[in-house]
């Protein structure tokens, strides 16, 4: 049993040009020992900043379909199967994300949720969620970029659009060849935009209801009560909200 000392601690120094502690040593060999096993050092370099960590996982939880679905979404199902389809699904994503972190702060090693897995339930329960973990980014990769097509033909609906999904899959490529520092530092000035948006979609939405608008009235909760609202199409309606808000 290793004693408290022989713990695994990366060795960080502070870089003077910013805040950010940078985990740049080499890597740690070293094993310590749990009442579960022992946790053994995954030999990968440290390179990300605690700055580009931390907006990479708070931009994550961004979907694409906050940005794209929300007003079919809002058309389809109502109000108030929107606001309890997001509220339930946000919900889920908020327990299970403190309870990944409570993991990953008493058990540190690579492979997240998918090694949680396989240590702590089943071996092939584990090599089952990687490979679907695996297919869903495949997937998603695949979605954002005919995502990305639905929007920029917004604008100019002449261009090709297969070429801005390839523009953007040469881009995603690129991204993910280069150094890990680079990627780091262009994730976190993308993940910045992406939440800068959100805070000025927050901000327009409630001037305009409060107003700012080209009746120049005051909106409140009168979209609640016309058509079929609050609940558009039944169950059937707020069923359909659940897939909009799983990828938002």
């Amino acid at each position: 049993m290793a004693s408290s000392g022989d713990a695994i601690k990366p060795n960080c120094h502070l870089d003077e040009k910013s805040d950010d502690i940078e985990k740049s040593a080499p890597p740690d060999t070293r094993q310590l020992e749990t009442e579960h096993g022992p946790v053994i050092a995954d030999n990968l370099a440290r390179k990300l900043s605690a700055r580009q960590v931390q907006m990479i996982a708070i931009a994550g939880t961004i979907g694409t379909g906050l940005f794209l679905g929300t007003g079919k979404t809002l058309a389809t199902g109502g109000p108030a199967s929107m606001l309890i389809s997001y509220a339930i699904v946000g919900a889920i994503v908020f327990t299970t994300m403190l309870a990944l972190g409570e993991m990953a702060a008493f058990m540190p090693i690579a492979g997240s949720f998918c090694t949680y897995a396989g240590r702590f339930v089943d071996d092939g329960l584990g090599f089952a969620i990687t490979w679907v973990y695996w297919f869903n980014d495949a997937v998603a990769t695949a979605a954002d970029l005919v995502a990305l097509q639905l929007l920029l033909a917004y604008w100019d609906e002449n261009f090709p659009a297969w070429a801005f999904s390839l523009i953007f899959l040469v881009v995603l490529i690129g991204l993910n060849i280069v150094s890990v520092r680079v990627y780091g530092e262009m994730e976190y000035w993308l993940s910045i935009l992406k939440v800068a948006t959100v805070i000025i979609f927050i901000i327009l939405g409630i001037a305009v209801n409060c107003g700012a608008n080209t009746d120049r009235e005051y909106i409140g909760g009168r979209y609640w009560h016309i058509g079929d609202a609050p609940f558009v199409g039944g169950i059937g309606g707020f069923a359909s909200v659940f897939v909009t808000a799983s990828f938002a």
